[in-house]
Order: C-alpha cells, then structure tokens, then sequence
C-alpha cells in the first residue's frame, strides 16, 4: 500500500448505516456522508427527515446528489486497500474446510477398515505436512471471524424468579409463578430482565434477537456495575443503553429524556451492533435492513448484553425473546 494508504483507514470512508464502506456516497445539508441507497432507506422508514448521526431535522426532504469526490477518493482507497478481500478470503476459508473435511473423511474410512498401526508405510512427512496446513487454515479463519464476535447465549446464572429458559438459554420469557430462587447480590429482584453470558471489554460485536409479535421488550447493553436490587432507573447515565417496545407500537429509546422513534415497518428481528471503542451501540431491524438507532457515549468498564421479555400482564406477551444464529457470509 502507497504511503497515503497507510494515513487513511477504513473508518474514515464508512457509511454509519450499512457500516460498509461508501457505495456512490452523498451528503446531507449537516455535511454527514452516507451510501445513497443507505440514506434514502433510512428516510423511507421514517416519518420525519433527519440525520442519523447529529439528529439535525430537514423541514424538506434534501434532494441527495452522489459526491463525485467523495465517490473517486473511496474507489482509490478500495483499490489500495484491496477492496472485496473480506469476501474472497471467507471463500479461501470455505474451500480449505471443505478440503479438510473431505481427508477427515477418508481417514476414517480407512481407520474403519484397518487397525491405525497398517499406516506405517505412509510417508510421515505428508501426515506432518497435513497436520500443519489444517492448523494453519484455523488460525487463518479465526483470525477474520474474530473482529465481529458472535453473542449467541444468555447467562444462566442469577436471574429473576419469573424468568423461563430454553434450548441452551437462547430463548427467555416470563413464566406465570414465581420460582423458590436465592437472592443473590447479581439477581434482579424486581425487574424481568437477564444479562448475556460474556462481557464485552473490547471490539465490535453483534447479536440478534426474534421479537415476533411480542407487544413489550427492552434490547440492548448494561454495565457490569448496575444497581440491581429495587426500582431501576433505565438511563444511559446509570449504565443501561437500550431499545424498548411497549403496547405493541410505542418504541422509544431510554435517553434522558426519552426519546421516541416511529417506526414505519414493524421489526420482527431486531440486530444489536457494539463498537466498544468508540462506544457506540447501533440497533437495525434485520429484514428489512433499515438502521433504527446509534447510541454515542464512552465506556469505562465492561458491558453486557441486555434482554427483557417483560411480564405478561396483558396476556398477549406470553412470546419469548430468541437469540438466533447470525449468517456470517452475508
């Protein structure tokens, strides 16, 4: 890479919706810079025009023209940057397990048919040779798989009496009795929510939960050091950064004050993106690819992934929250 490819980053020409870099970028009156596709999306699902980073509110929708600048800057740092890797390097990956499999295969085949020790007269430097090549491929594609980390659990310790787990605690909702549970310092005693089961310290992760056709949820992150004992004020200030659903079409945001959202489509799986780093935590509804969402702060300590199914009273919330897999190809 020339010596201006190494000034510059990814970041510098990422779409805060996609997260991606820029395709036929423009810019909105503010001066942020989006995917056209993106931004017009984004408009599209709202009833009100504005930025999705400063919040700055159009009374007209702007008329986008793609930055031909912007648009030729990014094309040359894709060039430099070897654009389109990402892809042709989790096909490398799939090729070579596919590779590893088909010899595992075989080898068990001929484990079966024959006692191990027959294998003598095989040349010992291909099965030193195979061994290292299979290592290396693992290392090689969990070295690309681990800058976005998967949560894909919650965490089965303390949670409150009402809480009913299933399928390796991928799905939680509110039970209609209460269970005989000791009332540990890490338990909630008052609120039906439950923490995921790793802490995020570092880097970007992301999640996503089937909301269905609950009518109340709360998604998103808490610290680690949250009060959890008595009435909770769900704030940003005291640790929780969340989305909530309530009455079925009421979606809001706990800032301070809360911040309402109209959501034109309503989401039935909704995606969670943290970037620790730079402390942000993105919400998107994942089938019809729309942002919802960016909370900016700074995080001082780790943070969890939060789920509330909230209780049942109405009758109509007997639904649970379900962590589903995330396709990783896409």
């Amino acid at each position: 890479m020339s010596l201006y490819g190494n000034l510059l980053s990814s970041d510098q020409f990422q779409c805060s919706i996609c997260l991606d870099i820029f395709n036929n970028p423009s810019s909105t009156p503010c001066g942020h810079s989006f995917c056209v596709t993106c931004i017009n999306q984004y408009w599209d699902g709202a009833k009100v025009c504005q930025c999705p980073l400063c919040k700055r509110t159009f009374q007209k929708r702007p008329d986008l023209q793609i930055n031909r600048t912007l648009r030729e800057i990014t094309e040359q740092f894709r060039s430099m940057s070897g654009g389109g890797m990402e892809s042709k390097t989790q096909e490398m990956i799939q090729q070579r397990l596919v590779k590893i499999e088909d010899i595992r295969s075989s080898v068990s085949q001929l484990e079966v048919c024959q006692p191990r020790a027959r294998f003598a007269f095989l040349d010992p430097f291909r099965w030193r040779e195979l061994s290292v090549w299979m290592r290396r491929v693992q290392e090689f594609a969990g070295r690309v798989t681990k800058r976005c980390r998967i949560h894909a659990g919650l965490h089965a310790a303390p949670h409150p009496s009402r809480l009913t787990w299933l399928f390796c605690f991928v799905q939680v909702w509110c039970g209609d009795r209460h269970q005989l549970l000791p009332d540990n310092v890490e338990r909630f005693d008052r609120v039906v929510c439950v923490l995921g089961r790793e802490a995020i310290t570092s880097g970007r992760h992301y999640w996503e939960v089937q909301v269905g056709g609950k009518t109340d949820w709360d998604l998103g992150v808490a610290r680690q050091s949250i009060n959890r004992k008595g009435k909770i004020d769900v704030t940003p200030n005291n640790g929780y950064w969340f989305l909530s659903l309530r009455d079925k079409n009421k979606y809001a945001f706990r800032t301070e004050p809360s911040t309402d959202v109209h959501l034109n489509l309503r989401p039935n799986k909704i995606g969670v993106f943290v970037d620790f780093d730079r402390g942000q935590v993105s919400f998107y509804n994942v089938d019809a690819k729309i942002h919802i969402y960016t909370f900016n702060d700074t995080f001082t300590e780790c943070i969890f992934p939060f789920f509330s199914p909230c209780t049942n009273r109405s009758g109509k919330n007997d639904g649970p929250l379900v962590i589903t897999p995330v396709d990783v190809s896409e």
